[in-house]
Parts: C-alpha cells; sequence; structure tokens
C-alpha cells in the first residue's frame, strides 16, 4: 500500500506490482500485443473499475482486427505488395512494367467456364495488384513475345482496345524474356497498359501457353469466357472484348 501510495503523488505510469483488479488478473510489468511488449496500464485513481479494463480491452482488439485488415490487403495473392487498383496503376510505358508472380501450386483450371487462375505482378515501389483483385473488371490477359510475328501484327489493336475502353483491363504478359528486349517494343507500340515481365514463364505455364499469341478473356466475375490461340484481327477482338463486357 505504502509503494502504491509514493507512485500515485509521483505520478508514474508504470506498474511494478501484479494486481486483481475486478476479477482481471495482471502480469507484473507487461502485457503482450501480438509481437509488441508494452507496460501495463496505471491510472491515477487507486481504485480502477471492471468496465475500464473491458473498455481498453475492447479498444485493443479493434486495433488488433485493423492491423489483420492492413496485413490481408498487402497479402491478397501470398505476396507482400501493397495493394492497389486500376486506377492507380502508373500511366507510363509498359505501366511501369510490373513483374509477374505465381504462387507456388497454385491451384485452378484456365478452361473456358473456370475461374481464372490467380496472378500477381509487382511494381518496383512494392505496390502490386492481382488477378482476384480485378473482379468487379472485364480483363484480357495477352501473351506474347518480341520475336512473335502476329503477336506485333496483333499489338496495335489491343492499344487501341486499352485506351478506348476505361473499364477494361489490358495486361500483356511477356514471357521469358528480359525487360532489355522487351522495352524497345513497348515503345514503338506505345504501351502503356501493364505489361508485365513473367522472364520465368511463371504465368504462361500456369495457363497452358503453347504457342503465341495466345489471349485470355475473362468476365467481370474472373471467369475466363473465352480463349484464343493465335492472330486476332481488330473484328474478333471487338467481339470478345462486347463479350466479356456483356456478362
Amino acid at each position: 500500500m505504502l509503494r502504491l501510495r509514493t507512485a500515485l503523488k509521483k505520478r508514474t505510469r508504470i506498474c511494478t506490482d501484479s494486481q486483481d483488479l475486478h476479477g482481471f488478473n495482471l502480469p507484473k510489468s507487461a502485457v503482450s500485443v501480438g509481437h509488441t511488449l508494452s507496460a501495463a496500464p496505471c491510472f491515477s485513481s487507486p481504485v480502477v473499475h471492471g468496465n475500464t479494463w473491458r473498455t481498453v480491452f475492447f479498444l485493443l482488439l479493434a486495433v488488433l482486427a485493423l492491423a489483420a485488415c492492413s496485413r490481408a490487403d498487402k497479402t491478397s495473392n501470398g505476396s507482400d505488395f501493397s495493394l492497389i487498383g486500376p486506377t492507380d496503376f502508373p500511366a507510363v510505358l509498359g505501366g511501369g512494367f510490373p513483374v509477374a508472380q505465381v504462387e507456388d501450386n497454385m491451384p485452378g483450371s484456365a478452361d473456358v467456364g473456370q475461374t481464372a487462375p490467380n496472378f500477381a505482378f509487382v511494381w518496383e515501389d512494392g505496390r502490386g495488384a492481382d488477378l482476384a483483385s480485378l473482379q468487379g473488371r472485364p480483363v484480357i490477359v495477352n501473351f506474347w513475345a518480341t520475336w512473335c510475328g502476329p503477336c506485333r501484327a496483333e499489338m496495335p489493336e489491343l492499344v487501341a482496345v486499352h485506351r478506348s475502353n476505361s473499364d477494361l483491363v489490358v495486361l500483356e504478359v511477356n514471357t521469358q524474356e528480359q525487360l532489355d528486349a522487351i522495352r524497345p517494343f513497348a515503345e514503338e507500340f506505345d504501351m502503356t497498359m501493364p505489361v508485365l515481365v513473367d522472364e520465368a514463364g511463371a504465368v504462361r505455364s500456369l495457363y497452358g501457353v503453347r504457342s503465341m499469341p495466345t489471349t485470355v478473356f475473362i468476365d467481370a466475375d474472373g471467369v475466363i469466357s473465352a480463349r484464343w490461340a493465335g492472330l486476332l484481327t481488330g473484328d474478333q477482338l471487338a467481339q470478345f472484348v462486347a463479350q466479356i463486357q456483356a456478362n
């Protein structure tokens, strides 16, 4: 009791003795919140009501819940990145050339009528997105390479579709080439949509792409509506776009 009175006179905020306050057994010096240790709270009054401790307890739960939500936003594909939406994608050459990422043993089928297998793309500044986070918008995923003649022939049509459809997300997945080869191609066709650098061919394998170009059309529900292997004409592309926008 003498120790408590002395502490109150000095207005100290650190507890050194374990106390049983209205049924709450407090640790001797600290409590663990997540992975952070903090001094157990003390109050200037020697009488601490149970309602006060209940309020503190629920406030701590709320903080932990918010922290968990924040971590989930950054790891929607099992990767550590800060999730952004299409309106925040960099409107620069190659959309900033994000790097493609595929989670190990990612399940799913890339067949028509199935939910499109998820993959992520991450920028150098730590921001990123994944296919699952784009649900609510139709998406075109085009697999291509700089040495592919048909890829070169259809690219102007894909660029035009990207520019004329603000609700449509066009992802250009380059397969197994380095940025030094990709950049001049993107400059030639003024590609400002995200050009994914998939140097390991992980997304290509995930989607079972055997030849290029191959284009996958995904509706706003994240379901593959159509898949086309080979050169796309402007008319064919327009028909597929109308199909996924209507769903």
